[in-house]
C-alpha cells in the first residue's frame, strides 16, 4: 500500500492543481486513524503529494479544514477504512474547490493519473524515505475539538 499511496498522493496533488489553480492555497493535510497500516500509508501519501501530516484525526475534521475561507489547504485526505475490518485501509480524498469528498468520477481521474505516474517513474524507490522530512501540523485537531465543545455547550445550554 505505501508505494501505491505515494503515487496516489502525487496524482491527487496534480488533480487538485488542475482544478484549483487560481487558489493561493497550496497545502494538503493528511490525517489518519489508528489502524496499523495508517501511519506508513499516510507517510507515503505525504511524500507523493508534498503534503503535511495532520496526525491522528477524524474524517469530519479533514473535510472541515477546507471550509473556512480563506484556508491554507486546497485538499485533505483521511487514511481510514472506517467501517471495514482492521486489515483494510483506504484514502478519503477531499477538495476545497468542490467543498466535499471526491465523487467516483473524480477518484477514477486521480487513480488513472496515479497509474500513469507510476508507470512513467517505474523503479524510482525514493518515495520510501524516512518520515522526518514530512511536515507535521502540530495541533491540527484543536480547532475542530473546540468547535465540537462549543456546539455541545450551546446545545445543552451549559
Amino acid at each position: 500500500m505505501p508505494e501505491s499511496a505515494f503515487w496516489i498522493g502525487a496524482a491527487f496533488r496534480e488533480w487538485l492543481s488542475g482544478n484549483d489553480s487560481s487558489s493561493e492555497a497550496t497545502k494538503i493535510a493528511v490525517g489518519w486513524d489508528p489502524r496499523l497500516s495508517s501511519f506508513d500509508t499516510s507517510t507515503a501519501f505525504c511524500r507523493g503529494a508534498s503534503a503535511s501530516d495532520a496526525g491522528p484525526a477524524t474524517t469530519p475534521a479533514m473535510l472541515e479544514c477546507l471550509l473556512p475561507n480563506p484556508t491554507e489547504f486546497i485538499g485533505a485526505v483521511m487514511v481510514t477504512a472506517s467501517h471495514l475490518p482492521m486489515q483494510y485501509n483506504g484514502l478519503k480524498l477531499f477538495s476545497k474547490a468542490q467543498g466535499r469528498g471526491l465523487n467516483k468520477k473524480e477518484v477514477k481521474e486521480v487513480m488513472a493519473t496515479a497509474v500513469d505516474l507510476a508507470e512513467r517513474h517505474a523503479g524510482d524507490e525514493q518515495q520510501l524515505q524516512p518520515k522526518d522530512d514530512v511536515e507535521t501540523l502540530d495541533g491540527f485537531m484543536l480547532p475542530y475539538v473546540q468547535k465540537l465543545k462549543e456546539t455541545i455547550i450551546d446545545t445543552v445550554g451549559a
